[in-house]
C-alpha cells in the first residue's frame, strides 16, 4: 500500500469528499440514486468504498450519458457523463490529494478551477496587462472540444510523471476507459478524451495544457488560461496574429487539440469579449450578447412560472441568479453588475405579480414573504432586502440596483457610479441640444437665413430661434410656407449639413447636398448585391430579426410599468415573447426560395405574423381608455396611428440622410422591392429603429400628455410639435451599441456604413439590437 493511497482511503479524506459531494446535491449516474438517498447509508457506504479502494478492487460503474444545452445562445448542445453519487466520492477523494501535488507544478498564467484562483482573477490579470498601455492587440481563441479531444495516453504520461504512484494512475485510467449508458439504454465505449462533468477533469484538463502553458511562456507571449479559453496581448497587430499562430501549431502538434475557427485578433480600441464580458479601452461591462441571454432565461422562467409553485419557480430563480453573483459580482463589484441585477428584479416583479393574479399568492403580505426568499446579483443588507421585497411585491422595481431609501429616512442619497453620473449628464445635455442639432421648421411663414457663423429663423422678422452652424447636423423644412436664403443653402452643403425638404407627413420630398452624391463603384456593387437571393436576403434578415428583437425589448419594457396596471400583460408579454423566439427560429430557418421575390415574401410573411402579436400587445399596452383599432399606415383616423405615422416620417426622414451620407443609393434596396422614386432602402434600415418611434408614442400617453387630432385625421400643431420635440429627443439619447454607449443618430450612421461594408465584402451586416 503506498503513502498517496493510504491517504486517499483515510477515513477522514472520503468524509471530506463525501462533504464537497453533498453540498452539490448534483444529478446522480446510472443507479438513479440521489445524494439523499446515499445519506441514509452514508457510513456504511463510505466505510465500504475505503475497503474496496484499499484492497485494489474498487470498480467504478459505468457513466450515464446525457446531452444538455450549451450557453452560446445558439441552440447547440454538449454531451455530459455523469458519475454514481460513489464514484464521485471516490473521484473527490483522489482530487483532494493529488491536487496540491498538481497545482503546485502549474504556470501562473493559468487560472481556471484552480484554487484561490478563478475568473476574478483572469479579469485581474487581463486588465492589469491592458492598463500597461503597451498591448494594444489582443488574440483571443478558445479550444474545440477540448475534453473530448485530449489523448488519454499523454494524459496519464504526464500524470505518472508528477504522482509517480501506478496505483493512482491506474484508478484515473479506470474512470476515463469506462463505458457509458446512453439515453437509449445502449452501452457506449469510451473512444478518446476525458469526460465533461468528473470531478477529476477540469484538474486533469489543467494538467494536460500546462505544457501549452510553458512553451507560450517561452516565447514570452503574455498569456492568460481559463480552462480551454485563453488571450495573448501584444504590442503589435503582427505580434498577435503570430501569437495565435503558434498557439495554434503546438496545440494541433503536439497535444492534438485544435482551435475553434472563431478565435482571432482584436484591437482594444475596438473592444473584445472574453469570459463573458466586454472589453473597450479602459471599460469592462457584462458583455450584451450575455445579458440578453440572461434575459431570456428568466423570460424562460416566466412563461413557465403558471405551471409551477412559487417555492419551485422561487428556487429556479435563485439557482439562477446566485451563479450570476457568484461569476460577475466577483469580477465586476457592484455597479458592473447592476445591469444584470436590474434583469432579475424585473423577472421577480413579473413573476410575483402572476402569482397573485393566479391566486398561488393570496395576499400582498405573502408575496412579500415570497420576495424576501428570492436573491439578486447585488448584495443587500437586511433592511434592504426588506424594503426591496416590499416593493418588488408591488410591482415596483428601483431603477440601477441601488439601495432603497425609505422616504422620509435620513440616510444619504446612493452614491452612482462616476460613469454612470457623466452618462446621465451626457444624456441630459444632449437632449437640450436636440431643438439646435436638427432643425425642424413646420410653421407658415417662417424663414430661414444666415446671420454670421449660425442659422437663424425668423417669423414676423423677429429671430425666435438661432443655432450655430458648427452645432447642426440637420435643417428639416415642411413643403408649404417656409422660404429660405441662398446664403444658408449654400453654406449648409458647404459644412456638409443636409438640408431636407420634407412632406405633410415628414416623408422626404427634396433633398440639397453639395454636388458629388452617391459613390458610383459602391452603388454598382449595392445594385449587384440588391439583384440576388444569396447577398440580398442576409440583409433582408438582419433588418426584420433586429426589428422584432428590438418590438420584444419595447414590450419587455413596457411591462415593467403596465404589468401592475393591466392584469394579463404580465402573461401576455410572456406569450409573446415565446412567440418572437419561435419566428426569429423559423426566419433561421428558412431554405432558398429560388428567386429573390419568393424569399422576399417568406420573410415579409414571418414579419407579418410578428407584427399581428406586436400590435395586439402594443393595444394592451396602451390600456384601455386610448382607442387603437390595429395598425394603420395609409388614411389613419384615430390619434395612435397617426402619431406612428407621423413619428415614422421623421424617422424615414433621419435614415435618409444617414443613407446619402454613406454613399448609398436610397432606391436601391434588400429587404423592400425598389419602386420608382420611393427611397426604399430607408424603409429596410428603419426597421430596427421603428421601436424607437413606438416607445415615444407610448410614452405620451403614459403620460398623459395633451394630443389632439381634428376631424379631418390630421393632428394639431401642439401635437405635431410635441411629437417631434420627444423623437428628436430619442435620437440623440444614449443608448449600447457594441460595447461602447452612442447617440442613436450615430448609431444609425454606423449602420448605413455597415450596409456600405457588407455590399462592398468588407464586413457582415448585424443589426442594431435594443436593450431597455
Amino acid at each position: 500500500m503506498t503513502t498517496l493511497m493510504e491517504a486517499i482511503t483515510d477515513p477522514a479524506n472520503l468524509q471530506l469528499a463525501w462533504t464537497h459531494v453533498r453540498s452539490k446535491n448534483a444529478a446522480g449516474g446510472v443507479d438513479d440514486m440521489s445524494v439523499d438517498t446515499f445519506a441514509q447509508r452514508a457510513e456504511q457506504a463510505l466505510e465500504g468504498l475505503r475497503e474496496e479502494l484499499r484492497a485494489g478492487q474498487y470498480v467504478p460503474d459505468p457513466l450515464r450519458e446525457i446531452t444538455v444545452r450549451k450557453h452560446d445562445g445558439n441552440g447547440a448542445r454538449r454531451t455530459l457523463r455523469l458519475l454514481t453519487v460513489r464514484d464521485k466520492i471516490a473521484q473527490q477523494a483522489v482530487r483532494l490529494v493529488i491536487e496540491p501535488r498538481l497545482d503546485r507544478t502549474f504556470k501562473p498564467v493559468s487560472f481556471g478551477y484552480r484554487p484561490g484562483r478563478g475568473p476574478a482573477a483572469a479579469i485581474a490579470r487581463v486588465r492589469e496587462l491592458l492598463r500597461a498601455g503597451d498591448a494594444p492587440w489582443v488574440a483571443i481563441a478558445d479550444i474545440h472540444d477540448c475534453f473530448p479531444s485530449i489523448v488519454l495516453d499523454r494524459l496519464l504520461a504526464r500524470l505518472a510523471a508528477i504522482v509517480q504512484d501506478p496505483d493512482v494512475v491506474h484508478l484515473v485510467e479506470l474512470w476515463y476507459r469506462m463505458g457509458a449508458i446512453g439515453s437509449d439504454g445502449e452501452w457506449h465505449d469510451t473512444e478518446s478524451g476525458i469526460s465533461q462533468g468528473a470531478v477529476l477533469s477540469p484538474l486533469l484538463a489543467n494538467l494536460y495544457l500546462d505544457s501549452f502553458d510553458q512553451a507560450m511562456l517561452a516565447r514570452k507571449a503574455r498569456l492568460v488560461r481559463y480552462a480551454d479559453d485563453f488571450l495573448m496581448v501584444a504590442a503589435r497587430r503582427d505580434e498577435a496574429s503570430a501569437e495565435l499562430d503558434a498557439a495554434r501549431g503546438y496545440l494541433d502538434g503536439r497535444l492534438g487539440l485544435r482551435l475553434n475557427a472563431d478565435s482571432a485578433v482584436y484591437s482594444l480600441a475596438d473592444g473584445f469579449t472574453w469570459l463573458g464580458l466586454r472589453f473597450t479601452g479602459r471599460t469592462v461591462a457584462i458583455d450584451p450578447q450575455r445579458l440578453d441571454r440572461a434575459s431570456r432565461t428568466l423570460d424562460a422562467l416566466v412563461a413557465a412560472s403558471h405551471r409551477m409553485p412559487v417555492a419551485e419557480w422561487a428556487t429556479a430563480f435563485n439557482r439562477i441568479t446566485d451563479g450570476w453573483r457568484r461569476y460577475y459580482g466577483r469580477v465586476l463589484g457592484r455597479d458592473g453588475v447592476a445591469p444584470l441585477d436590474r434583469v432579475a428584479l424585473n423577472a421577480a416583479a413579473v413573476l410575483l405579480r402572476a402569482g397573485r393574479g393566479s391566486g398561488r399568492l393570496r395576499s400582498l403580505a405573502e408575496a412579500a414573504a415570497a420576495a424576501q426568499g428570492l436573491s439578486f446579483p447585488i448584495d443587500r443588507s437586511a433592511a434592504e432586502r426588506r424594503r426591496l421585497a416590499g416593493a418588488i411585491s408591488r410591482g415596483m422595481v428601483p431603477d440601477d440596483g441601488v439601495p432603497l431609501v425609505r422616504p422620509g429616512a435620513a440616510a444619504q442619497p446612493p452614491r452612482r457610479s462616476v460613469a454612470a453620473v457623466v452618462r446621465r449628464r451626457k444624456s441630459q445635455t444632449l437632449a437640450s441640444r436636440a431643438p439646435g442639432m436638427h432643425l425642424l421648421i413646420s410653421e407658415p411663414g417662417s424663414f430661414l437665413g444666415k446671420q454670421g457663423d449660425a442659422l437663424v429663423i425668423r417669423r414676423a422678422r423677429k429671430i425666435v430661434l438661432r443655432a450655430r452652424l458648427a452645432d447642426v447636423r440637420t435643417v428639416s423644412l415642411a413643403t408649404h410656407g417656409i422660404s429660405l436664403s441662398t446664403d444658408a443653402a449654400i453654406t449648409c452643403a458647404q459644412q456638409g449639413v443636409p438640408l431636407l425638404v420634407v412632406g405633410m407627413q415628414n416623408e422626404p420630398v427634396l433633398s440639397i447636398t453639395h454636388l458629388g452624391g452617391c459613390d458610383a463603384g459602391l452603388g454598382v456593387m449595392q445594385l449587384r448585391a440588391s439583384s440576388h437571393e444569396d447577398s440580398a436576403m442576409p440583409l433582408a434578415h438582419a433588418f426584420v430579426s433586429g426589428k422584432m428583437h428590438n418590438q420584444a425589448a419595447l414590450m419587455k419594457y413596457a411591462g415593467k410599468y403596465r404589468a401592475r396596471a393591466f392584469e394579463d400583460f404580465a402573461c401576455a408579454t410572456a406569450s409573446y415573447a415565446d412567440d418572437v423566439r419561435a419566428r426569429l427560429s423559423e426566419l433561421k430557418r428558412l431554405p432558398s426560395a429560388g428567386s429573390l421575390e419568393a424569399a422576399r415574401a417568406r420573410v415579409m410573411g414571418i414579419e407579418g405574423r410578428a407584427a399581428a402579436a406586436y400590435w395586439d400587445l402594443f393595444r394592451r399596452a396602451l390600456g384601455d381608455r386610448v382607442p387603437f383599432p390595429g395598425r394603420e399606415h395609409h388614411g389613419a383616423r384615430d390619434l395612435v396611428n397617426s402619431l406612428l405615422n407621423y413619428g415614422y416620417a421623421i424617422l424615414q426622414s433621419r435614415v435618409y440622410l444617414v443613407i446619402r451620407q454613406a454613399g448609398l443609393e436610397p432606391q436601391v434596396s434588400f429587404l423592400h422591392a425598389p419602386q420608382r422614386g420611393i427611397p426604399t432602402l430607408a424603409f429596410d434600415l428603419m426597421e430596427e429603429f421603428r421601436p424607437l418611434v413606438d416607445k415615444v408614442v407610448l410614452a405620451l400617453f403614459g403620460r398623459k400628455r395633451r394630443l389632439g387630432i381634428d376631424a379631418n385625421g390630421l393632428r394639431t400643431h401642439d401635437t405635431r410639435r410635441l411629437l417631434g420635440s420627444a423623437i428628436s429627443r430619442q435620437l440623440v439619447a444614449l443608448v449600447p451599441y457594441r460595447g461602447l454607449y452612442q447617440r442613436v443618430e450615430e448609431v444609425m450612421r454606423l449602420q448605413a456604413l455597415a450596409i456600405a461594408g457588407h455590399v462592398g465584402g468588407t464586413s457582415h451586416y448585424r443589426p442594431f439590437l435594443m436593450r431597455w
